[in-house]
């Protein structure tokens, strides 16, 4: 019985360790007087997100938000449900995965640290005006839509010296435009799959890139189609 036990007691901790687990959801209503993230009232049982919590956008409210909370929180979700704006005006640090399946995310001003991974799914779009973007290993997959065409520089870095970000254009749409320099530091590239679409690629700035990767990468016949402009390299 005792050696049954154990084995029980082994079993469970392995399945907890196996899956990422959070203290809580915490939902996003839109109840407030305001769409301010400060704004108790527009979560779920009047509950701020912290450290260790998953912040959750979904079909329960479309309304958009204005993220003033600058704090850490375990992961961040976005669902294909919600379908408002969120814009960021104070810096975010989410520690895990940020998985924007719908709605539009803007960057503009502050940072937005991901730890793991920034999945943009088929229905989502993220929009970086003139904002700092820092990821880990994982870095950035587009399944969806990633634009960068704001009037001021854009900042994507590694969240980590020293490290390396993947960025991956899948199946998504990659539109490069911001006259001010869209800069790429600590980067592994940027890799284009077949059956994705790049409409532009203008106005990058490559910074320390992984030693032996390749600036941009495309795929199948598709660089036949896109001519980036005014790319610049340190060194």
């Amino acid at each position: 019985m005792r050696t049954m036990a154990r084995l029980l007691t082994l079993l469970l901790l392995a399945a907890a360790c196996g899956g990422r687990a959070f203290a809580a959801d915490r939902n996003w209503e839109g109840g407030g007087r305001s769409g301010r993230a400060s704004d108790r009232d527009n979560w779920a049982y009047g509950r701020l997100p912290g450290p260790s919590d998953r912040v959750v956008f979904d079909r329960r409210s479309s309304r958009d938000c204005a993220w003033d909370l600058e704090t850490e929180v375990a992961a961040f979700t976005v669902s294909e449900g919600f379908r408002g704006d969120v814009r960021f005006e104070a810096p975010l640090k989410v520690s895990g995965d940020m998985d924007v399946e719908g709605g539009v995310l803007h960057l503009k001003g502050p940072s937005l640290t991901v730890g793991r991974r920034l999945y943009i799914g088929v229905k989502g779009v993220f929009d970086l005006l003139d904002g700092t973007l820092r990821l880990g290993r994982r870095g950035l997959v587009v399944d969806g839509y990633f634009f960068s065409r704001g009037n001021a520089k854009a900042h994507i870095e590694a969240a980590v010296p020293g490290e390396y970000f993947d960025f991956s254009v899948k199946r998504g749409n990659l539109v490069v435009t911001n006259p001010a320099g869209t800069e790429l530091n600590g980067s592994g590239g940027i890799k284009v799959a077949r059956g994705a679409r790049v409409e532009q690629a203008d106005f990058v700035e490559i910074k320390n890139l992984k030693p032996g990767a390749a600036a941009l990468k495309l795929a199948g016949t598709l660089g036949r189609r896109l001519d980036p402009k005014c790319w610049t390299f340190d060194g």
